[in-house]
C-alpha cells in the first residue's frame, strides 16, 4: 500500500486531533456535570412542592376527620328525629330538573337547602309548595338568576327555615 501522506504532517494532524478530541470529552463531561446539577436542583424544587401538597391535604385530610368525629359524636340527634316522612315529602316537592347544592338539618330543627333549577315556574312552583307545606315553618326564600354560556337562565336559590313536623 502506497502512502501520500508525509510522515511529519501525520503526526501533526494526529496530535491536533487529539487535542480537539480531549477537548470534546471535557466539553462533553462539563455538559453532563451541569445537566445533572440542573436536574437535581428541578428535582428539589419539585419535592419541596409536593411535601407542601401533601401538607395541605394531610390539614384538610383531619379537618374531615374531626367533622366525621363531630357527626358521629351527634347520636342524640339522629335518634332524637326520623326524618323518613320528611325526606318522602320532600320527594313530592321537589320538581324534576332541580340541583341539589345542600341540603343541612340543625339539631334545633332548622334547615338550609340550596338548589338550582333552570325553569323560572317549576321554581315558583317550588316557593309556593315549601311555604304552604305543614312540614315547614318561618320560610325564607333567595334567589338569583344567572346567565351561563350555553344560553340557559339559572335560578339559584337558598331557603332556610323550620321543620314543624317530623316523624319520631
Amino acid at each position: 500500500m502506497i502512502d501520500f501522506i508525509p510522515a511529519d504532517y501525520k503526526s501533526r494532524g494526529l496530535r491536533g486531533n487529539f487535542r480537539v478530541f480531549e477537548f470534546s470529552i471535557l466539553l462533553l463531561i462539563i455538559l453532563i456535570l451541569f445537566l445533572n446539577i440542573f436536574l437535581y436542583f428541578k428535582l428539589a424544587s419539585k419535592k419541596k412542592t409536593v411535601a407542601d401538597e401533601l401538607e395541605v391535604a394531610s390539614a384538610r385530610l383531619e379537618i374531615v376527620d374531626r367533622r366525621l368525629e363531630n357527626f358521629h359524636s351527634q347520636d342524640s340527634f339522629k335518634t332524637q328525629f326520623n326524618l323518613t316522612p320528611l325526606m318522602e315529602k320532600l320527594k313530592e316537592l321537589l320538581p324534576q330538573g332541580l340541583i341539589i347544592d345542600s341540603f343541612i338539618i340543625n339539631e334545633d330543627k332548622s334547615f338550609e337547602f340550596r338548589g338550582q333549577l333552570s325553569e323560572s315556574d317549576k321554581f315558583f312552583q317550588l316557593m309556593d309548595k315549601i311555604s304552604n307545606s305543614a312540614y315547614f315553618q318561618k320560610v325564607m326564600i333567595e334567589h338569583s338568576l344567572e346567565d351561563r354560556e350555553d344560553k340557559l337562565k339559572l335560578i339559584k336559590f337558598k331557603i332556610r327555615g323550620e321543620i314543624t313536623q317530623v316523624g319520631r
